[in-house]
């Protein structure tokens, strides 16, 4: 059912028209400017600009199958505001929708690190070629390049050079595609883990953002991330990792519902614990390969139960 005849933008609003052709404010502009294709899972994402208060636009990428089932959910959380929130709930996913029809479309891949192409193995970072055309990571700008390799190398070398701790710490974040190699020899099948543990103030977090910093932006909003979230997410997201480090900051902050016996073990053997799908069958076991890093003000170990 079509809740309008048709929407326009003025300015920072989003205006819509009734059948008689009067227009009304609607909401915050809000505008598909690009839709995604996930090579590896198939799913549909669309990049939303919402505009927030001071003019300028925040760029969202969400399912298309969030937009049409929980729009609202997906968006006010970046300055989504709507005027009549139960009655047009279904316009905010016919305007993104109706932009995402015409809006340029993008292939990316969402699996980090080695993968067999055309009978060989490529490593898969920020970008990679595939098919002989350029693609990006699905969350490319928490690995765009900030500089050249050699920027980064003659910038961190002086700072690190006679200093055990930063060194150790850089080469921890280099482990990952060591590990994934010699488990592909069938020397090793497992995932290594390190953890960086001590009070406050005590530089792990540098140390992680050190380790980090070869790979992409070294913060929660770039390749860092946190254990605030549920075990399901977390090990979703790591088995989008063969050979890429996973770096984790604080793992005290875990919910309290994690289960950390349970879990140092399904990440040192690289694979999650078995589960079924409603209806008793098993769901396929999800892997990954590599090092996983965390920081912690406390031993993983001691929250093992």
């Amino acid at each position: 059912m079509t809740y309008f005849a048709a929407y326009s933008y003025d300015g920072d609003r989003t205006l819509v028209y009734d059948r008689s052709g009067d227009p009304m404010d609607f909401c915050t502009r809000i505008e598909t400017v690009k839709t995604i294709k996930d090579i590896d899972t198939d799913t549909l994402y669309l990049e939303i600009a919402v505009r927030q208060v001071d003019g300028s636009d925040k760029y969202v990428l969400c399912t298309a199958t969030d937009i049409l089932e929980r729009p609202l959910h997906s968006l006010i959380d970046y300055g989504l505001l709507v005027s009549k929130v139960h009655e047009y709930v279904v316009t905010v996913t016919e305007i993104l929708f109706e932009g995402a029809a015409t809006a340029p479309c993008e292939h990316r891949y969402s699996k980090l690190g080695f993968r067999k192409v055309d009978g060989g193995c490529r490593f898969f970072g920020a970008e990679a070629t595939i098919n002989k055309q350029s693609c990006k990571y699905l969350y490319y700008d928490s690995l765009k390049p900030m500089g050249t390799f050699e920027s980064w190398r003659d910038g961190i070398l002086p700072l690190i050079f006679g200093n055990p701790k930063p060194i150790l710490a850089l080469a921890m974040g280099v482990t990952a595609p060591i590990v994934t190699m010699l488990e592909m020899a069938g020397i090793i099948d497992e995932t290594a883990i390190f953890a960086l543990i001590g009070g406050s103030s005590r530089s792990k977090t540098t140390m992680l953002k050190l380790s980090c910093s070869a790979w992409g932006k070294p913060s929660l909003k770039g390749a860092l991330t946190s254990l605030s979230c549920s075990e399901a997410y977390f090990f979703s997201r790591l088995s989008e990792k063969n050979a890429f480090p996973h770096f984790v900051d604080e793992a005290t902050a875990a919910k309290c519902s994690w289960d950390f016996s349970t879990a140092i073990y399904n990440i040192a053997m690289s694979v999650e614990a078995g589960k079924c799908f409603p209806d008793g069958t098993p769901r396929p076991k999800r892997t990954w390969s590599g090092s996983v890093i965390f920081t912690s003000e406390q031993s993983l170990l001691s929250r093992a139960g």
